[in-house]
């Protein structure tokens, strides 16, 4: 049982963690900046994505512009017009700056998004970290893990493959998409998209779910996705709502995201590695599902900075789900997710 706050470095632990993986907003951030919710509010802004009504929300209910919390915020002010029997012109006002916001986050983070070309180094270093796992989940609506993942598909030398489940034999070539069918084979490292992805889309008439190629061929597929949802009639299959029952709920109305939330609640891994994930009450689904783990043995988190507070916060919510062995490991060691791995002198 490890009972020390101590922060090591990823290869002091690394023999002990090859089993699931699972990827919070710090993996994006340790790419780019331009994913924290500081900057994606001041794009927002820029671009217009975020009026000044709800810029006066924001001032007054999340100052570090949590985009998530504002709506938890504007659920709850909702749900509570709802119980009164206020008028619904009036529950209307409020729901608008709901739908608002979730729009004003979507696009705000394809508009942000940084180039596949610009991220090349740090998504060879990743898909080799993540080579060395069975499975992955991740958390994340940005890119940057199918780019990893689907360019290391494409090396011979990796001994390894991943796969997300959507079939390559049900490609439509004129819509350049690709359905899911769940077949994982054993022998390769399975991939879920917990909270969807910007690659993921859901069609408005029959809800049938596909995933986008992702290859990015000239900084273009950020504009690809806009022209695809406007033409085909789909919404990006993202999950972005304020609170964790919300969010449950909405992965429930996806056949494609509560597979991946069923997986997630089956796994039997004795090892859990997590990275860059806040561990928010926001998430609690997420720890839900990790508490029915009874083979889980042991855990593994990133820590920033030896962020002493964050510690805490983890190791209290970790403990309340059962599991007594935690490691804490340092976000910006070597060989650790987008980090180059330092070989040691001989």
């Amino acid at each position: 049982m490890t009972q020390t706050n101590d922060i090591v470095e990823w290869s002091d632990i690394a023999d002990e963690f090859g089993d699931t993986l699972l990827i919070g907003n710090g993996g994006s951030i340790a790419l780019s900046n331009n994913f924290s919710y500081t900057n994606l509010y001041k794009f927002g802004v820029e671009r217009g994505e975020i009026n000044s009504c709800i810029q006066d929300i924001f001032q007054e209910f999340s100052k570090v512009r949590d985009f998530e919390k504002l709506l938890r915020r504007l659920w709850e002010a909702d749900f509570i017009n709802k119980k009164f029997d206020i008028a619904e012109t009036e529950q209307a006002k409020v729901r608008k700056p709901y739908t608002d916001v979730r729009r004003a986050l979507i696009n705000t983070v394809k508009d942000i998004h940084p180039d596949q070309e610009q991220l090349a180094e740090s998504l060879s270093n990743i898909s080799k970290y993540c080579s060395r796992f069975s499975k992955i989940f991740t958390l994340n609506y940005d890119l940057t893990l199918i780019w990893a993942i689907e360019s290391s598909n494409k090396m011979a030398v990796m001994p390894k493959k991943f796969s997300d489940g959507f079939s390559s034999q049900k490609m439509n070539t004129k819509l350049n998409s690709f359905t899911y069918d769940g077949r994982i084979e054993h022998s390769v490292i399975s991939v879920y998209y917990l909270h969807g992805n910007l690659c993921l889309c859901q069609t408005k008439a029959t809800r049938e779910e596909k995933k986008l190629a992702a290859e990015d061929v000239g900084g273009s597929l950020l504009k690809q996705l806009t022209d695809y949802w406007a033409k085909n009639d789909v919404q990006p299959l993202f999950v972005c709502e304020g609170g964790s029952r919300e969010k449950l709920l909405s992965i429930t109305q996806s056949n494609y995201l509560y597979t991946a939330y069923e997986n997630l609640e089956l796994d039997r891994s004795e090892s859990l590695a997590i990275y860059g994930w806040s561990i928010s009450d926001g998430d609690q689904h997420i720890l839900d599902a990790i508490k029915k783990n009874r083979s889980l043995k042991r855990v593994a988190v990133s820590v920033y900075k030896d962020d002493k507070k964050f510690q805490d916060k983890a190791k209290q919510a970790l403990r309340e789900i059962g599991i007594e062995s935690i490691r804490f490991f340092d976000s910006e060691s070597s060989g650790c997710w987008a980090n180059l791995e330092q070989l040691l002198p001989i």
